[in-house]
């Protein structure tokens, strides 16, 4: 991937989460409005049984007055059923219903428009319920039932229905849901702009930036970036621009004070520092094993054949130990002949072993000079820290002293510091 592509990346994936965000928020809106809708049904149900209650108590005491004040027992007549159903609608501005219980040859009574007087036998179907919706000749009312105690039966006197109309009821609620609705909407597309705008003015400002990346892949020459505006664009611009840049003369000779001229790899200071900075990093407790190497064999065929093969040699060398690292360690040439490898977290002996053997392996594999065929083995100490050393001089000291016991003891071999 270029980098061009790069850095298109997350502008394209902060354009899909704006249209995520958009999408999930409009659909809590649509959620919110359902459980408003509810809320406001429910709301208005318990404001029917509100009204329902004062507008009951009402009757039952001034018909209890009544019945006192005439001495009459047992229930009332119709009349004064119907006298005492009109003073308790002025609390219930809506219908009001009353069956005698257990009784359907007394007629239900009603305030009410003709069409509930048309509906009667629906609604007493719907009185044994203490509350609900009910639908009378396509009009919905929400209900609420209670019963009217005028003697001392255990079963109530009466039945009694209030009616509201929902739509006079879900009034107030309907225009509360709408103005949140619309609120909303204009939420989102006050977020659907907010957010068109910024992306607009991120991709201008990325756009400088891919224009100058493309243009130096190309292999122009762009203007530095402006690092004026917001930090990040400022420290991405800055990035940027010592990309195009380059190394300086000053990082120039710091990766010549660092670097081995022959072979490329780090040289002492570069390999000790790699090491410090690994302990910095991990303190005192860093994990990493370190291995010394001295070529058995080389100074005969420096002598022999001359320093320009005894380079070449020294530079084959280097190429074999790339094939016996991972990316994450260090090859190192301390000088001369010798080598170290560095393996960062790397502490299990046995495979430290296999390590071993496999740069045995790869240096005394033949090396051709011209038609002749040349060898040479190599002594290897190894050290493990932090137990063999905490710093990283104090690890190279322990597996050189390690890499000589290999060298006394019969070389071509390794040896473990401890």
């Amino acid at each position: 991937m270029s980098l061009a592509k790069f850095f298109r990346l997350p502008f394209a994936l902060a354009g899909a989460f704006l249209v995520l965000g958009i999408v999930v928020f409009g659909l809590i809106i649509l959620q919110v409005g359902g459980v408003s809708s509810s809320s406001g049904i429910k709301q208005a149900e318990v404001t029917v049984q509100q009204m329902a209650g004062i507008a009951g108590e009402t009757m039952r005491q001034r018909l209890i007055d009544d019945m006192q004040r005439l001495n009459l027992e047992g229930t009332p007549e119709q009349s004064m059923l119907r006298q005492h159903m009109n003073a308790a609608m002025q609390s219930f501005p809506g219908q009001i219903i009353i069956k005698k219980t257990g009784d359907d040859s007394y007629p239900a009574m009603s305030i009410s428009e003709p069409e509930m007087a048309s509906a009667r036998a629906d609604i007493k179907a719907n009185m044994s319920k203490q509350f609900g919706e009910v639908v009378i000749n396509g009009k919905d009312y929400i209900t609420y039932t209670s019963a009217l105690r005028l003697t001392g039966a255990e079963q109530p006197d009466f039945t009694v229905m209030y009616l509201m109309p929902s739509e006079q009821m879900m009034k107030p609620y309907q225009a509360v849901s709408f103005r949140v609705k619309m609120m909303s909407l204009l939420g989102i597309l006050f977020l659907a702009l907010a957010g068109g705008a910024t992306c607009y003015l991120l991709a201008q400002r990325l756009l400088k930036v891919t224009n100058t990346l493309r243009m130096a892949e190309g292999g122009g020459k762009p203007e530095p970036l402006s690092t004026l505006g917001s930090y990040e664009f400022a420290q991405l611009a800055e990035a940027v621009n010592l990309l195009l840049q380059g190394p300086t003369e000053k990082d120039k000779v710091r990766q010549q004070a660092n670097t081995d001229a022959l072979t490329g790899l780090l040289n002492r200071r570069g390999f000790v520092q790699a090491m410090d900075d690994r302990f910095k990093q991990g303190g005192n407790s860093a994990e990493m094993s370190v291995m010394f190497l001295d070529l058995d064999g080389f100074k005969p065929i420096n002598d022999t054949y001359g320093h320009d093969v005894g380079d070449n040699i020294l530079i084959e060398v280097a190429k074999r130990l790339g094939s016996c690292v991972r990316e994450q360690d260090v090859i190192c040439r301390l000088g001369g002949d010798e080598f170290v490898l560095l393996f960062p977290g790397l502490v299990d002996r046995e495979v430290l072993i296999q390590r071993a053997d496999r740069v045995l392996a790869q240096i005394n594999e033949p090396y051709w000079i011209g038609d002749n065929r040349v060898t040479m083995g190599v002594s290897i100490g190894i050290s493990i820290g932090p137990a063999d050393g905490k710093t990283g001089e104090a690890l190279l000291t322990a597996s050189d002293e390690a890499m000589y016991t290999a060298k006394k003891t019969g070389k071509n071999q390794y040896t473990f510091y401890s």
